[in-house]
């Protein structure tokens, strides 16, 4: 049934390339593709250009071959190949001259796409069509498809044009409108693992179902890399049956075992289990990262369970997503750079330690100093006040990003009005700046107070931006020890007042003006 025509004879080949299919039978998972291009070739309404989009190792690049094959077979069944011709094989051994396959990642040059085209005009010299392949399409320059345009959308009637790509966003729109586009699809753990099993029966490998499940789940939907790993775990298990544990201990990852254990200590609120567990998992030198995509997972697929009951327990609804939302955001920190284990102890605190219990008490939140002339609210009060609030939403936002909370601690809170929190800036860049970021500030608000509002940035002077909150208390969010005078209700910085009063008379009284009126101490003698 297989091949290996075009592989090395002397030495090892790697399963993927043995196993990589021949004809549209053989491929799996893609049977709205297969059958689509099936009835084309046996119509004869084969198009001049495809476009195949979709992740890696799910078949992209085989089947442009295969397409290539049917188009050229000497015997075709079906409109499918039957690989067995000699064109079939020179197909499958890149030594027929009608089947032109190009790496765009290394020619993507326009010189590249001219000599290329220089070629389109020639006849078939052996087969039905030329055949032109652009894996990693999404590579070429922009100059080089402009260059391609005219030719992929009026080639000569034998020729046919195949782009595959997993970035298909990349694409110019242009080149979109002249194919026809096809999606390949991830494949489920069933069809990987049925394949791996039929890859085991015909070498006649011990392999335990557990483990090829284990391999199956984390090839992210791509047979490619399932039978890379399939391939590996075969050579580190030569005289015995390869487990689950083994395929856990190649891939630096933790048994699936482990992942329960840990989860049923974050469940019962172990945090002594639970962070002993990570220790010895950091010291295995596991990937932590995998860990935390793999707790994140089993929480899924716990949170898609709870929600397909036909009586839903809200609580335990809530602790799930709360659950898996930590866990996401933990997986987001390590793919922009954080450690993996600070980012995973951190995602298991925020489970172990819940969002009510965390919050503080409101009558001990300390609040804004009351200004001159009004009285401070009464301190038994259990009500917390909206500044209140945006002092502790600004202290959720330096803990998940400091550059964010260094733009809005420079903001004068004007408190909440029908809905709207309202923040003034003395200056636009500050205010411009910010508004980007309005969507995470209000979802913080949210976590923090239990209520939603739109955000209002706006631009004033300093005196203007002088107003009540909520609670009849102006409130000024900066920074301590810089002296900020005229922004807020508290009373200005003795030391520098006098140092600067010192300097005054030392100069005899005369001082010119400061350029910083930010300090609020611009003064003309």
């Amino acid at each position: 049934m297989r091949d290996q025509e075009g592989c090395s004879t002397q030495g090892y080949s790697a399963l993927y390339r043995l196993w990589r299919p021949r004809r549209l039978a053989d491929v799996v998972g893609q049977e709205h593709i297969t059958r689509t291009l099936a009835n084309v070739v046996r119509q004869g309404t084969v198009g001049h250009a495809y476009l195949f989009a979709g992740p890696r190792g799910t078949g992209k690049t085989s089947v442009a071959r295969i397409l290539a094959s049917a188009l050229n077979c000497m015997a075709p069944h079906d409109g499918d190949a039957c690989a067995e011709c000699d064109h079939c094989r020179a197909i499958a051994a890149d030594r027929f001259l009608d089947v032109r396959e190009m790496d765009a990642a290394s020619n993507r040059l326009i010189d590249d796409v001219r000599a290329l085209r220089e070629t389109v005009g020639y006849a078939p010299v052996s087969g039905g069509y030329k055949v032109y392949i652009l894996d990693e399409a999404h590579m070429l320059t922009t100059e080089a498809w402009n260059a391609l345009l005219k030719t992929l959308e009026e080639p000569p009637s034998s020729t046919c044009f195949i782009l595959c790509t997993t970035e298909p966003r990349k694409v110019m729109a242009t080149v979109h409108s002249r194919c026809q586009r096809f999606d390949f699809r991830r494949l489920t753990e069933e069809e990987i693992v049925g394949r791996l099993q039929e890859v085991c029966g015909a070498g006649q490998a011990s392999v335990s179902v557990e483990a090829l499940q284990a391999i199956a789940r984390r090839s992210d939907g791509g047979l490619r890399d399932a039978l890379t790993m399939l391939d590996q775990g075969m050579a580190y298990a030569t005289a015995r049956e390869l487990s689950a544990s083994d395929i856990a201990q190649l891939l630096g990852t933790a048994d699936d075992a482990v992942i329960a254990e840990i989860s049923a200590a974050l469940d019962a609120g172990d945090a002594s289990a639970v962070f002993t567990r990570v220790e010895a998992l950091y010291q295995d030198g596991k990937d932590l990262g995998q860990v935390t995509r793999d707790l994140l997972a089993s929480y899924r697929h716990s949170l898609v369970r709870t929600l397909s009951r036909s009586s839903l327990d809200q609580k335990t609804h809530r602790e799930g997503l709360a659950k898996t939302e930590a866990l996401a955001e933990a997986e987001t920190r390590i793919r922009r750079g954080l450690d993996p284990r600070l980012a995973l102890e951190i995602a298991l605190l925020h489970i172990l330690t819940p969002a009510e219990a965390a919050q503080p008490k409101a009558e001990s939140t300390p609040g804004p100093k009351p200004a001159a002339g009004r009285s401070a609210a009464p301190s038994g009060s259990a009500v917390e006040t909206a500044a209140q609030q945006w002092n502790r939403t600004l202290q959720r936002l330096r803990e998940i990003s400091m550059p964010l909370y260094s733009k809005y601690q420079l903001a004068t809170f004007e408190g909440v009005h029908g809905g709207t929190l309202k923040l003034c800036f003395r200056y636009e860049g500050h205010a411009q700046n910010a508004r980007g970021q309005s969507e995470l500030v209000e979802k913080v608000w949210r976590e923090v107070s239990g209520g939603s509002v739109r955000l209002a940035i706006s631009v004033r002077s300093p005196a203007e931006a002088k107003r009540d909150s909520d609670d009849g208390t102006p409130t000024r969010t900066a920074r301590q020890g810089t002296g900020d005078m005229g922004k807020g209700a508290g009373e200005p910085d003795q030391e520098i007042r006098q140092s600067f009063a010192a300097a005054l008379s030392l100069f005899q009284g005369s001082a010119l003006p400061s350029r910083n009126t930010e300090d609020g101490l611009g003064t003309k003698g």
